[in-house]
């Protein structure tokens, strides 16, 4: 029946919806935490670390 169709469709189209905002969800739960600790401490841990013990990358020098 076209009922049925239409009513398998929404329904389709409703469980796509669901798991595209779970992915959003975890997407903003993985920034959250990345940005706990502050993106200046992560910025100069990744500095240390790729730079020696220059705290700016060269450009900036």
């Amino acid at each position: 029946m076209v009922f049925h169709d239409v009513r398998d469709h929404l329904n389709d189209g409703l469980d796509w919806l669901r798991g595209y905002a779970d992915k959003l969800l975890m997407e903003a739960g993985a920034a959250r935490e990345l940005l706990s600790d502050g993106p200046s401490t992560r910025f100069r841990a990744y500095a240390s670390d790729t730079w020696g013990a220059r705290s700016s990358p060269p450009w900036c020098s």
